[in-house]
């Protein structure tokens, strides 16, 4: 039997060629992420302000695009289930340049070793109903 010398890096390069191979991307077009950095400053006027909830989320602790939370609290003997994600369309203009990089990849991939946005970090991470 032969030994291997490194299995960690022939399977870093392994999935290195299934990227490659399959045109999975590894960053934002400069234009793309120049517009997201001005949409994440743009303040959620239209939304309603829950921070007062205690909301919270059931992701992995190296997660880091918490998009989605929950908030449990009693009515009487009822319970209220309050439901958040996160809005990131309210930031990207129609037809810009966020918009259009969106409809090329059509999903967040996760990978086996991390993954590929659908929206920069800024606004993925940035905009998130625990940020």
């Amino acid at each position: 039997m032969k030994a291997i010398a490194d299995p960690s890096r022939i399977l870093a390069d392994e999935l290195t060629a299934i990227r490659i191979a399959f045109q999975v991307p590894d960053q934002f077009p400069p234009e793309v992420v120049a517009a997201a950095e001005q949409a994440a400053t743009r303040a959620p006027t239209a939304h309603a302000d829950w921070t007062d909830r205690h909301f919270v989320t059931l992701d992995p602790a190296e997660s880091t695009d918490l998009d989605q939370a929950f908030a449990i609290e009693m009515a009487g003997n009822d319970f209220i289930l309050h439901y958040a994600i996160a809005d990131i369309g309210w930031f990207v203009d129609p037809d810009g340049p966020i918009d259009a990089e969106a409809w090329y990849r059509g999903e967040t991939l996760y990978l086996p070793d991390g993954k590929a946005n659908l929206y920069p970090p800024i606004l993925s991470q940035g905009v998130s109903p625990s940020a």
